[in-house]
């Protein structure tokens, strides 16, 4: 077993591509050390300046489970889209935490679209509740009266 250089996860010695974060690892050589690729490099570097960031400022880098956590909070019809969107500003304005304002842009977006669609689908039971008294009329509370 060996540590993924991107995510840091455990993953099999002959893995060529990491399982957890998609990143393409190139089999060990000879010296035991992990020989990566072009722009994989890159994304490297990027991802551990971010995280030395992150850990410069006193922040640990957002766990996948808090993420799922605070994206399913945010699914919640107006009090969790309410939390989903200021969580979202707060991350998003996170200061060199490349990891944080990504999760926050799509943590916005999603509770948008999570919102719209709670939106629709309210205007859409209106619509239908409206139609169906306005076709049936008085009729139904007769049925009730009686």
């Amino acid at each position: 077993m060996k540590k993924c250089p991107f995510c840091e996860e455990q993953i099999e010695d002959m893995t060529s591509k990491c399982p957890f974060c998609g990143s393409k690892i190139e089999v060990e050589n000879t010296e035991g050390d992990i020989e990566i690729s072009g722009e994989d490099s890159q994304l490297m570097t990027d991802n551990r300046m971010s995280t030395s960031q992150g850990d410069q400022e006193g922040r640990n880098p957002l766990s996948n489970g808090f993420k799922v956590f605070i994206t399913m909070v945010a699914t919640i019809p107006l009090i969790g889209q309410l939390v989903g969107i200021i969580m979202a500003i707060i991350y998003m304005n996170s200061e060199g935490d490349t990891d944080r304002k990504s999760f926050g842009k799509a943590l916005l977006i999603g509770t948008l679209v999570i919102f719209l669609a709670v939106c629709l689908c309210c205007i859409a039971y209106f619509v239908f509740v409206f139609y169906f008294m306005e076709q049936m009329g008085p009729e139904i509370f007769e049925q009730f009266q009686q």
